[in-house]
């Protein structure tokens, strides 16, 4: 969406919350909306005296991206009318979107016509990006999508790997006056920098990622590089990986992963049957008859299953009934 919080117009959205919140509720959203003025500036001198306005919320207001929600939400609702079924009553309507802030991804099995989608976001005065909004699609043949960005990360896991690389590399070599500092910073200072400066970037949203062992290894060894990096320790100087990780108090970054990628899983099976990410594994299960040619691929359920079938040998995850009962040992917070 474009300039999305400045588009929607407050009447509309307080007839929304009519239906959901009681009068007292409604009325402290009335006075947060009302009384809302805006002034033109430019090169920090004003031009003209400040206006009201009866769009958009109050730009870093806790309440507003909350408003902006259940507006966006009561809009997509349309647009579901537009890409389905029309004669489907609204409540039966099942979500086909992954919404994020103002960042929405409409999914199908077929074309989605975007211009109808267009359309009917318009009539609540929501925007459509086109420069910024693109087709993906998704197939066992084709090998584009996985360049696709979403939330920041690549979808094919290789390509965000190779790419976290780079960001982290960029950000060490920032720092490297801090690095080959050896009688300023202390070592402990410098190995807690390279956590939350560096690392951070370089792990970030690892939990999605299914990699083979080998491209597991090549991140280990990425990772003991950055480490030598910020020790300053280079040929002939040598250390063990052992000594290494004990000095700096890590572990290998694949064990990482792999605790990172098993609690978002344990996440994801406490969450009700109806988010998206649960709706996605039921629907794998439930095609895991269809049969391809080739080696089969390295993918996050494949490696899930591996995982799980080393540390409980009696345990399985082929079906959507071994899914059913990890959801319900998922519940127990105490496991």
């Amino acid at each position: 969406m474009s300039a999305a919080f400045d588009t929607i117009y407050k009447n509309k959205i307080l007839t929304i919350l009519e239906d959901i919140l009681e009068e007292g509720e409604l009325r402290l959203v009335r006075f947060l909306l009302s009384n809302t003025t805006l002034e033109t500036r430019i090169n920090k001198a004003d031009i003209q005296a400040p206006f009201n306005s009866n769009i958009g919320t109050p730009q870093g207001d806790g309440l507003s991206p909350v408003l902006f929600i259940i507006y966006l939400e009561h809009a997509l609702r349309k647009t579901r009318t537009v890409i389905g079924d029309p004669t489907t009553k609204l409540e039966e309507l099942i979500p086909r979107e992954i919404a994020y802030a103002d960042d929405v991804d409409s999914i199908g099995s077929k074309y989605i016509d975007i211009d109808a989608v267009e359309n009917a976001l318009k009539e609540f005065d929501l925007i459509v990006n086109v420069n910024k909004t693109e087709l993906t699609s998704i197939s066992k043949e084709e090998t584009e999508w996985r360049k696709t960005k979403k939330r920041g990360s690549l979808m094919g896991d290789a390509e965000d790997v190779k790419r976290r690389k780079q960001f982290s590399n960029v950000a060490l070599y920032k720092l490297k006056n801090v690095w080959i500092s050896k009688d300023k910073m202390k070592r402990e200072i410098k190995i807690k920098l390279y956590k939350s400066l560096v690392k951070l970037i370089l792990i970030y949203n690892c939990g999605t990622w299914a990699l083979t062992q080998t491209e597991a290894n090549k991140l280990d060894t990425f990772h003991r590089k950055q480490l030598r990096n910020i020790l300053d320790i280079h040929y002939p100087t040598l250390i063990s990986n052992k000594s290494l990780y004990k000095i700096c108090n890590e572990t290998p970054l694949s064990v990482q992963i792999v605790e990172s990628r098993w609690r978002l899983f344990s996440h994801i099976l406490k969450r009700d049957n109806d988010t998206q990410a649960n709706r996605a594994m039921q629907a794998y299960f439930e095609t895991l008859t269809t049969k391809f040619r080739g080696r089969p691929s390295t993918t996050l359920p494949t490696i899930l299953n591996k995982e799980l079938s080393q540390a409980f040998p009696q345990m399985k995850l082929k079906t959507t009934k071994d899914l059913q009962n990890l959801q319900s040992l998922a519940q127990d917070r105490g496991n």
